[in-house]
C-alpha cells in the first residue's frame, strides 16, 4: 500500500515524495490527504502549512523551513490537469486506507504482545540476540512449546530451507540450495540471523 501511494504521487505530485523520508509514517499520509495535488500545496498559506506541521509535532528545523519556503514552486513539476485530478483522488484514497489499515495492525500488535508476555516461554525467546517485540513472538510461534516436536536441529532446518540437499549418483556428488520450504519460516530465520549480527557487532536495535 505504501509503494502504491508513492507510485501514485510520482504520477501527479513527485515533489511531495521529497517532504518525508519515511512513507510508512501516518504524518506522511495526513500530508497527502491535506495536500493531494501540487496546486493545493502551492496555493497553501505559510500559516496553514506551519499549523499542519505543528499539529504533527514537526518543528521548523532548517530543513523544514526550506521546504516551507519553496512551497510555491511545488506546482512547477506536475502532469497534465486531468492526470493530476485523477491521481490525487487515488492518493487520498490510498492514504485513508493506510490509516485504517494501521489501526487494525496496531490492534493485532497489542494482542500479540499480550499473548506473548503471558506465555511461560516468553523470556526464553525475548533473550535471543536481536529478538525484540516483533521477532520474538514469531520465533515462539515457530518453535512452539512442545520440546518433542523436533528430534534434531535438522528437523527445523528442513522446513526453514537452511538444510542443503545432497544428490549423489555413482562418483558424482552435488550439494544444492533447498527450494522446498515454508517461505514464512525461511523469512523469519533470515531476519533473526540479520538482527543477531547487527546486535552483536553493530549494537543496533532489536526487531
Amino acid at each position: 500500500m505504501v509503494n502504491r501511494l508513492k507510485a501514485t504521487l510520482k504520477l501527479c505530485f513527485p515533489a511531495a515524495l521529497g517532504w518525508f523520508e519515511d512513507w510508512t509514517a501516518p504524518t506522511a499520509w495526513d500530508f497527502v490527504i491535506a495536500f493531494p495535488a501540487p496546486q493545493t500545496l502551492a496555493s497553501c498559506s505559510k500559516n496553514r502549512l506551519c499549523r499542519f506541521l505543528a499539529a504533527h509535532n514537526i518543528g521548523l528545523s532548517p530543513k523544514w523551513k526550506e521546504r516551507v519556503k519553496n512551497t510555491p514552486s511545488a506546482a512547477t513539476l506536475r502532469a497534465d490537469d486531468v492526470t493530476v485530478r485523477a491521481m490525487a483522488l487515488r492518493a487520498i484514497t490510498t492514504a485513508k486506507r493506510l490509516k485504517s489499515l494501521k489501526s487494525v495492525i496496531d490492534q493485532y500488535a497489542r494482542r500479540i504482545r499480550e499473548c506473548f508476555e503471558s506465555h511461560p516461554d516468553a523470556m526464553v525467546f525475548a533473550s535471543l540476540p536481536g529478538a525484540g517485540p516483533k521477532l520474538a513472538p514469531r520465533l515462539l510461534a515457530i518453535f512452539g512449546e512442545n520440546r518433542e516436536r523436533f528430534e534434531s536441529a535438522r528437523g527445523i532446518q528442513e522446513p526453514m530451507g537452511t538444510a542443503p540437499i545432497t544428490r549423489q549418483s555413482g562418483q558424482k556428488k552435488s550439494v544444492c540450495f533447498r527450494w522446498a520450504c515454508s517461505p514464512g519460516l525461511r523469512n523469519t530465520l533470515h531476519l533473526f540471523a540479520w538482527v543477531s549480527i547487527r546486535q552483536k557487532f553493530l549494537g543496533k536495535d532489536v526487531l
